[in-house]
């Protein structure tokens, strides 16, 4: 059985040329070259929180937007890793 977050990292589009993790809700998480998957901003947060509300209600929103900074590490990390973009 598969947990509920599984295949999370299809929902994002990694850019390494770009330093940047994209998500569906349009999440623009961008990286510091430095720091590896320590993230420099979120560019769009307003437009996820908005579809985050829209898809989930607006009470879980902020923390789903805080998972989703962290799926952006991660997937980051691993697209980093794999050689990916």
């Amino acid at each position: 059985m598969t947990g509920k977050h599984y295949a999370f990292h299809k929902r994002w589009t990694v850019d390494m040329e770009a330093r940047t993790a994209l998500h569906e809700s349009g999440l623009l998480v961008e990286f510091t070259p430095k720091t590896g998957a320590g993230f420099v901003k979120v560019s769009t947060e307003q437009p996820a929180l908005d579809y985050l509300s829209a898809k989930n209600g607006r009470g879980n929103a902020g923390v789903m937007l805080e998972r989703l900074k962290r799926e952006a590490s991660d997937v980051y990390l691993w697209a980093k890793e794999q050689g990916k973009s």
